[in-house]
């Protein structure tokens, strides 16, 4: 069953939460798993923030949170959208400029979806991702994009199964080694 955290889901969401972590260091070794992260205080911010929501996924047969996701609405700063108007002005305006700034002005944000290893391949990734898309799209914003690491083939698979597609790339270097 997926549903909406709860200030109780605390514990359980900042357990999922550095378990979630460390899965992402074991896929890409540039990820750095902070010995010294506030994981409940990551989980508290996340579930009473307006600005985002936590949604976990509640094994059938008791209360233990098997899956969660972390999904923010996106709110460009005013910066941003100056920056934007800027680039439009410096070229003929077309009819679409203000809708390409009205799609910047917010968008969905799936920041981690997790779920327990001895659990996967049984849908709720699915289940948690289904009622994600619902939740933001009844917040109004048109634009989802989802953080997945490229060699997580399953949850690439799984965003893309959805109608989720690459639009960018990004690169990353560590200095110093």
């Amino acid at each position: 069953m997926v549903r909406m955290a709860t200030v109780g889901d605390i514990g359980s969401v900042a357990a999922l939460a550095e378990q979630a972590a460390a899965a992402h260091t074991e896929l890409d070794t540039a990820y750095v798993l902070r010995s010294n992260s506030d994981w409940a205080g990551y989980a508290r911010e996340r579930i009473i923030s307006t600005a985002s929501r936590v949604l976990v996924a509640e094994d059938q047969v008791g209360p233990t949170l098997v899956g969660f996701v972390d999904l923010r609405l996106v709110r460009p700063t005013a910066h941003v959208r100056g920056v934007l108007w800027r680039k439009i002005g410096k070229r003929r305006k077309s009819a679409n400029d203000s809708d390409l700034i009205e799609r910047v002005e917010a968008y969905g944000l799936i920041a981690n979806l997790y779920v327990v290893p001895e659990r996967r391949r049984g849908g709720i990734a699915t289940a948690l991702l289904v009622e994600s898309l619902a939740w933001l799209g009844n917040t109004g914003v048109r634009d989802v994009e989802a953080a997945v690491l490229n060699v997580n083939v399953a949850s690439v698979a799984l965003f893309e199964k959805h109608g989720f597609a690459a639009s960018r790339l990004l690169l990353r270097k560590r200095l110093g080694s």
